[in-house]
């Protein structure tokens, strides 16, 4: 159910990336409780977390684990979801990945 919440937020905003706080409050809360209420109360809970050292990881980490085991799943379907540090996730297509790899060597 975990990656459902997580899920949720990443196709909905599909094109743009996810921020750290949408993906928070689905997360914590559930998709289903996904307000601009809970969404502020995760980003003034996240930005709280940034000036304590350490406490950043230790908020985001489950939502990155949880991911980790998603873009497994996403793969099969051709779909990956890449990382924008201490930003958020983005839905792209898997090939569009490894064609920038490619072009960038």
């Amino acid at each position: 159910m975990a990656e459902l919440h997580l899920l949720y937020p990443l196709l909905t905003l599909y094109p743009a990336y996810s921020p750290y706080e949408v993906l928070f409050a689905s997360f914590t809360r559930g998709y289903d409780h996904l307000n601009e209420q809970t969404i502020n109360k995760a980003r003034r809970h996240l930005n709280e977390a940034q000036s304590i050292p350490g406490t950043w990881d230790a908020e985001v980490r489950p939502i990155r684990n949880v991911l980790s085991r998603m873009r497994i799943k996403l793969n099969t379907l051709g779909i990956d979801a890449i990382s924008m540090v201490e930003v958020g996730y983005l839905l792209i297509e898997r090939g569009r990945r490894i064609k920038r790899v490619r072009e960038g060597a």
